[in-house]
């Protein structure tokens, strides 16, 4: 459009020399600073608009960059937290019916295990205001008593633990429900309310709970209580329907594991370990080609934006850039000066590029939230230092594409060639 309303003869002249003044930054800087720098300020503000495209742009592109590994660094994360930090056992021994407590003692006696705690498994449909959920009600010890932590007692020295946001840790409580916050919000129950809890098995009682606690969990949607009132409020006596196993550092699980199969009473074993390897590595295969092809198509978008910016610019100052070598200075110090100019873009693009793409891993994990798992926002720092290393080689290789058309540049051609 402003070509189109260019006057023949006025685009035949040449254009007007570009009127440059010392801004506010370079005040800031002083007249002490680089005389390069301040070039490259007056270059890049001389078009601000041009400029915070081109920022955009970078940004963009290593924003993409970081979202293309956001969804690897999201399910690790949610893997740790949840079968690495949130429980620690390592081996899980279910009983074909509900046991006595008394058989933990006999597991408690296998070589290598240093820890076991029964847990019990009760199905049940919570109620709360017409909304209605089947779930499987869990009970665990608790090293401590109360939700609050107990003088001289280690709240995170069981082998489950209640993860409240970030790294804090909470205990189960002596009465009442511990709900994870997907549940939660399914039944739309707050802490202090009252659920209805139905039993789905046994003499199906019901009764009215108050939850005292909700979870940050990533996966799945359970409710949790303490062992010991679950047993007392079901009214069946103590009851396990299963055990969990920690093993002494550096124990070979295989052993235990063989001594576990010999018992009848035990159905299913299950290994965490192996659990969260088998995971990782089937995430791993359908991920890594996602990976991959976001990656190389986000290096060359940031390869793309780079390049062009500096080819625009060599464009556009082909004359001033000849009669600079005409005046004596040398290829690499004409080079320079569009290398800054793409070094200060890509410096200050960074951050940008970095509070970018956590703003779309937050906005494509809002999108990724259901009952079953919760994608959390995260990005790794190891994700973050990849994008904007990409982003650096990238420019370092536009840098280097446009340091060699500068050695090819014959000034007295570019000088005579608008006559």
């Amino acid at each position: 459009r402003q070509a189109g309303r260019i006057e023949p003869a006025q685009a035949m002249r040449p254009p007007v020399p570009p009127s440059f003044r010392s801004g506010p930054l370079e005040r800031i800087l002083g007249p002490g600073s680089s005389l390069l720098l301040r070039m490259s300020l007056r270059q890049l503000l001389q078009r601000p608009w041009k400029t915070l495209l081109t920022l955009f742009g970078i940004a963009l592109a290593s924003a993409i960059l970081a979202l293309g590994l956001f969804q690897t660094d999201a399910l690790f994360y949610m893997v740790d937290r949840q079968f690495a930090y949130a429980q620690r056992n390592d081996l899980q021994a279910s009983f074909a019916v509900a046991q006595h407590p008394r058989v933990l003692d006999e597991l408690r006696a296998l070589p290598g295990v240093a820890r076991v705690e029964g847990v019990r498994y009760e199905p049940v449909r919570l109620v709360h205001g017409g909304v209605r959920r089947r779930v499987s009600l869990e009970g665990w010890p608790d090293p401590c008593p109360g939700w609050r932590s107990a003088q001289g007692c280690d709240p995170a020295g069981g082998l489950k633990r209640i993860l409240l946001g970030d790294d804090r840790l909470g205990q189960m409580p002596l009465t009442g429900l511990v709900l994870n916050d997907a549940l939660a919000t399914s039944l739309a129950v707050q802490p202090g309310e009252q659920v209805r809890v139905e039993r789905l098995d046994g003499d199906r009682r019901h009764f009215d709970v108050a939850v005292v606690g909700l979870a940050r969990e990533s996966i799945g949607s359970s409710a949790y209580a303490s062992i010991d009132w679950l047993n007392q409020i079901l009214g069946d006596g103590p009851r396990v329907s299963a055990a969990m196993l920690r093993l002494e550092p550096g124990t070979d699980p295989e052993p235990v594991y063989r001594a576990l199969e010999r018992r009848p009473e035990i159905i299913a074993i299950g290994q965490r370990r192996a659990a969260i390897q088998n995971f990782y590595d089937t995430i791993a295969e359908s991920m890594d080609i996602f990976t991959r092809v976001t990656f190389a198509l986000a290096a060359l978008i940031a390869f793309g934006v780079l390049y062009n910016t500096v080819r625009i610019a060599y464009a556009e100052r082909e004359r001033e850039l000849a009669t600079l070598r005409v005046l004596g200075l040398h290829a690499n110090e004409v080079s320079r000066l569009l290398i800054a100019d793409l070094a200060l873009l890509t410096m200050l693009a960074l951050p940008l590029g970095a509070l970018t793409g956590w703003s779309m891993a937050k906005l494509l994990s809002l999108g990724l939230q259901s009952e079953l798992y919760r994608i959390p926002a995260y990005l790794s720092p190891a994700t973050l230092a990849s994008a904007s290393t990409v982003v650096l080689i990238a420019a370092v290789a536009a840098a280097w594409a446009i340091h060699r058309r500068v050695l090819r540049l014959q000034p007295l051609a570019a000088l005579g060639s608008r006559e």
